[in-house]
């Protein structure tokens, strides 16, 4: 980031806030995923994700 960026954060922070809540809804909500651990952040994301498809179990036949 660039001197000028560091002197906008907050203007950058209320435009994503803003950005979110207009933009929310109840078919595609967001989802905020907090990434200070990499690999545990995508884990999460997967799991999230795997949650949020609906399936039935399916009967094994031999």
């Amino acid at each position: 980031m660039d001197l000028e960026s560091y002197g906008r954060w907050y203007d950058f922070s209320r435009a994503r806030d803003e950005m979110l809540l207009k933009t929310d809804s109840d078919f595609a909500p967001w989802f905020v995923a907090h990434s200070d651990n990499k690999k545990r952040v995508r884990l999460n994301v997967i799991s999230h994700l795997l949650d949020k498809v609906p399936y039935k179990p399916v009967s094994r036949t031999r």
